[in-house]
């Protein structure tokens, strides 16, 4: 294989073009019916400060959109729940010191960065949570919700605990943090949100049930709030990461998953699951990078937006060629 051709070159060909894939997307009129026509003109509006809440804030997917949501000037608010979500969890959570990390990096780009402890099960932490951002700022613009859980289980060993972490963690989590925040951004008669779901939410997982459901469940969901908030100029997207290299899916649970059944307590091998993962996607690649998420976000949230609600967009490196659906 040729160095031009190599998974590395091919991964940041792909980073390099997202934004504009993204902008051809919008140019071919994917609108959805609940935007008006003349939604979203230009106004004095758009030029102040745009305050952003992300979910999932600490680490991964969500350090890299607070970041990409900095430099386009926006003022970011995170919510992680720095600490353990649940037994069936095993990775790592995160911590204190991970998001001080994503506040250091944001404010290293010249932006605001304050954040919340806070578990978006929990409805009346995040009615908390933005009653103080009313006070503090009055409105919310933007509103990105990334935080959510993964674990594995066989559907005849799941656990109601299994079951509840994972749904209500990504499914009713998510619900609460656009019931906790979406009246702050109502009242602008323009806003954006964006939803993190997953490849494994358009597709069968071998021994991932409940989150595959969860992260199906989201894209039902965002449809659903995109009518409801057409009328009101804000839009409600959905960005599908494929396997993204983080602490959620860089473990060996999750390597045994990838690898498929009867690896279930094999000690799998980051060169074995890489191998067997660059044959499934187009770009060969294994995994993505966090970085590699973020400009479709940005993009999401951006004006070139405006008439994009009720979507599903990709960013797996070709998995979304073998969905089932």
């Amino acid at each position: 294989m040729t160095d031009n051709l190599s998974p590395e070159n091919s991964r940041r060909k792909f980073v390099k073009n997202a934004a504009s894939l993204a902008s051809l997307a919008a140019i071919a009129g994917l609108a959805s019916n609940p935007l008006s026509a003349d939604a979203h003109t230009n106004s004095p509006k758009d030029k102040k400060t745009k305050i952003a809440v992300v979910t999932g804030a600490a680490r991964g997917m969500g350090r890299s959109i607070c970041l990409a949501l900095a430099k386009e000037g926006m003022t970011i608010h995170g919510i992680d729940i720095l600490d353990k979500v649940s037994n069936v969890v095993e990775y790592k959570p995160s911590t204190p010191a991970d998001i001080l990390e994503t506040q250091k990096l944001v404010e290293a780009a010249g932006q605001k960065f304050t954040y919340s402890k806070a578990d978006i099960r929990d409805l009346a932490a995040l009615n908390k949570v933005a009653a103080e951002l009313k006070a503090k700022y009055g409105h919310v613009d933007v509103l990105v919700a990334d935080a959510g859980v993964q674990a594995f289980s066989s559907i005849v060993d799941s656990t109601p605990e299994h079951w509840n972490t994972i749904i209500g963690t990504n499914v009713i989590g998510t619900a609460n943090t656009m019931i906790a925040f979406l009246p702050l951004i109502i009242p602008q008669k323009m806003g954006k949100v964006v939803i993190l779901a997953s490849t494994q939410g358009m597709r069968g997982m071998w021994n991932g049930a409940a989150y595959a459901a969860s992260k199906w469940g989201l894209v039902g969901l965002a449809k659903s709030v995109a009518i409801e908030m057409g009328p009101h100029h804000i839009n409600v997207n959905v960005v599908v990461p494929g396997l993204v290299n983080t602490e959620m899916t860089h473990n060996l649970k999750r390597w045994q998953v990838a690898m498929g059944p009867g690896y279930e307590n094999a000690q799998v091998t980051e060169a074995q699951v890489s191998e067997v993962l660059s044959k499934k996607d187009a770009l060969g690649l294994p995994w993505v990078e966090a970085d590699d998420i973020a400009p479709a976000v940005v993009f999401l949230t951006s004006d070139a937006a405006n008439k994009i609600t009720g979507a599903v967009y990709d960013v797996a490196a070709g998995t979304s060629t073998v969905y089932t659906s």
